[in-house]
Order: C-alpha cells, then sequence, then structure tokens
C-alpha cells in the first residue's frame, strides 16, 4: 500500500523535487499509550529499545528483492492480532526528497507475518526498493500481557523471550537467502602490514616499516604532514592531515618517477578506511578504486572496464557493469538501468585472478573481498 495519511506533512522545499516531512501515527490496539508513554524512558525499557534498533537496521540494510526472498509475500495485517513492543514509538518521523510527478514517488508499506512469532511492516522510501523504517510486532498470544501499572516487568519478559525467536528466524531464513559472508578474520589479514584499515594504525605501520626500506622519516610536531624520502631524495611516502586535530587521513605512495601510485583516505573523525585508489605509472590516471560498498577498474584508454557494487550493507559485490554498458563514472545512474546480477565466482573485487593484467595490484596483489560460506543455522521457514 502507499504511505497512509500522514497527521502532518511539511514541504521544506517548493521546488521540484521537494523535502519533506512526514509524522506517521501508529495505532495500538493493545495498549493504553499513556502507560507506553510513561514507561518508554525506564532503563529497562530503553535497553530492549537498543536490541530492536540494531535489528532493524540490520533489516533496513536489504532492498525489497532481498525481503521478499527471506520473508514471502506481504499480506494485509489482521486486527488485534499483533502487539507492539512497549519501546516501539507510536509513531514514525521521515524525512526524505519526493518528486511532484507522483510516478517517480513509489514509496510503499508492506506488513509480512513472520510464522506465529511476530510481524514486520516495512515502509519503503520514495525509490520503492529502500527501507525508511521498520515496525516490528510481536503476536499477541494466549501468553500476551496487556501493559498495565504494575506488569512491566513481566511484559518485557514476554517481549524478550519473542524478539530472541524473531531474530533467530530472521538470521536463519537470511543465511539460507545468503549463505556468503565477509570472511572479517581474513580481511584483517590482508589488511595487515604498511596496508591498515585504521589511520592511526597506518601512520604506526609506516613509521615503523620506514628504516627496513631505507627511508628518511620527516614529521614536525603539530604540523600534519608526514614525509618518507628514499635514499636519493625523492619522495616515497606522504601523509597529511585534513583539518587541525583530526589525525592523518590521506596517505599517498609514489611511484619511484614521482607520479602517484596509490591514495588511501580516511574518515578524518574515526579514522576508518573510506576508498583505495591506484594510478598508472605514466601517469595517465587512475585504474582501480575501491570504498565500502563499490569496486571499479579503468582501462587504459581512461574508460571504465568493471564496475561492481554491493547494494544491501553486506560487504559483498550484487551488481555489475562491463565496458559494453559504457558507465560514466561510478554513479552513471544511467548506466546502471543495465545492471547484472553478480555470482561469487565471477567477481574481480573476490577473485583478483579474473583481472586483466593492466589493473593487477603490485604492492597488494592479494587484496580482495574474501568470503566464506555462513555457519549452517536452524531453518527457519
Amino acid at each position: 500500500m502507499r504511505l497512509a495519511i500522514p497527521v502532518l506533512v511539511t514541504l521544506l522545499l517548493a521546488a521540484c523535487p521537494a523535502r519533506a516531512s512526514i509524522i506517521l501515527i501508529i495505532p495500538d490496539e493493545f495498549d493504553d499509550v499513556a502507560l507506553i508513554r510513561d514507561a518508554r524512558d525506564k532503563p529497562e525499557v530503553k535497553a530492549l529499545s537498543s536490541r530492536i534498533d540494531e535489528f532493524k537496521k540490520r533489516l533496513c540494510r536489504l532492498k525489497e528483492r532481498d525481503i521478499l526472498a527471506a520473508f514471502g509475500e506481504p499480506r494485509k495485517k489482521p486486527a488485534k492480532t499483533y502487539a507492539l513492543p512497549v519501546a516501539q514509538p507510536r509513531s514514525l518521523d521521515f524525512s526524505g526528497i519526493w518528486s511532484d510527478d507522483p510516478a517517480q514517488n513509489k514509496d510503499h508499506i508492506e506488513f509480512h507475518a513472520i510464522k506465529n512469532i511476530g510481524a514486520l511492516k516495512i515502509y519503503y522510501d520514495a525509490d520503492g526498493v529502500s527501507p525508511m523504517d521498520i515496525v516490528v510486532y510481536f503476536a499477541a498470544d494466549k501468553d500476551f500481557p496487556r501493559l498495565d501499572a504494575n506488569n512491566l516487568k513481566q511484559r518485557l519478559a514476554w517481549e524478550t523471550a519473542r524478539l530472541k525467536a524473531l531474530i533467530a528466524h530472521a538470521e536463519a531464513r537470511l543465511a539460507e537467502v545468503f549463505p556468503w559472508e565477509v570472511d572479517r578474520e581474513e580481511l584483517a589479514k590482508i589488511n595487515t602490514g604498511d596496508y591498515q584499515a585504521n589511520a592511526a594504525d597506518n601512520l604506526q605501520a609506516w613509521i615503523a616499516s620506514g628504516p627496513d626500506l631505507k627511508l628518511t622519516y620527516q614529521h614536525q610536531e603539530g604540523s600534519g604532514l608526514w614525509r618518507w624520502h628514499d635514499e636519493t631524495g625523492h619522495l616515497v611516502r606522504e601523509i597529511t592531515e585534513g583539518k587541525k586535530t583530526s589525525g592523518p587521513d590521506l596517505f599517498t605512495i609514489y611511484h619511484p618517477n614521482r607520479e602517484i601510485s596509490r591514495i588511501d583516505i580516511f574518515s578524518f573523525r574515526k579514522g576508518k578506511l573510506m576508498s583505495r585508489r591506484w594510478l598508472r605509472k605514466d601517469g595517465s590516471g587512475i585504474f582501480r578504486l575501491e570504498d565500502d560498498d563499490s569496486w571499479c577498474w579503468w582501462g587504459k584508454n581512461g574508460d571504465i572496464i568493471r564496475l561492481e557494487w554491493d547494494d544491501n550493507g553486506d560487504g559483498i559485490p550484487d551488481w555489475y557493469l562491463t565496458e559494453d554498458d559504457k558507465p560514466k563514472d561510478m554513479c552513471d545512474r544511467e548506466a546502471k538501468k543495465k545492471k547484472k546480477p553478480l555470482a561469487i565466482e565471477g567477481s574481480w573485487a573476490i577473485d583478483p585472478k579474473l583481472i586483466p593484467e593492466e589493473c593487477q595490484l603490485i604492492d597488494q596483489p592479494d587484496l580482495r573481498v574474501p568470503v566464506r560460506k555462513k555457519a549452517a543455522a536452524t531453518p527457519g521457514k
């Protein structure tokens, strides 16, 4: 169904597309809203709320196709069958961009019953496939305690048991639908030595490895600049600090001919690796770039020859384009309409042996997205 009638819609921009804030009231068929409001700030309610939010955040990374595959076709929500958790706010606030053209607004709401445990109500964004929010429900069975002034502990125990069962079922289904996961232990081994995934760790690694590489280290305290020169005086490595007191965030390695070889960019707040890019020795431009959810390779003529990307947040590429699709850049929406589903065994990001020689890495030849089969889970069909 389309979004229900909001109690408040605030247009922030008059132009098309328009930014809007929408507040939706969630009807409660079982509990006194005043009692819910009085309980929501209690520590035990907040603790359960955090667990529910973590679960919803995991599901919100999925796309509609993934949710359908995991939980089946949506259905109409039956009356007085599913209860809201105490921690669930009884209203939702959405902010986003909607078009003046109704055909471009594909937002909708779908309800999925999850066995006899509970249900998920999915609120999709204007693109029609990306969840904006999810409301969790629990099946109001014979043991369901309506909230009163004295039974909060009993109610939360009832909810905790059902949340545990709901999460277990969802994880089992997702393990069946998505049997692969990123091997984090192997990834940590790949991102080691001079190629750390944390800026502070990478700085210390470069300082430690400099003497073995016969590099001269230069840094003035408080300067936000770290440099290493080889025995001929040529600049080989350089780290800069984007903002004062933010720490190092731009790591650059140079080819012997002084052309840039590699750039690693880190977030200045958390020091987390954001992207890596490699450039050709002859100065003709980039030949490889990767970030959290995209992997791209360029040919010697400067055109993209391969683009892979992950669109459901699991770190594994789902789609790809080739040079025949003529993507102009990594965000080319028109080209992405030609996207093709990507099998694990066909991914360049996962198997570097598939990458043509002109785009192979010398500094990290084994750099890849390591994957493994998920541990067997109890089926939850």
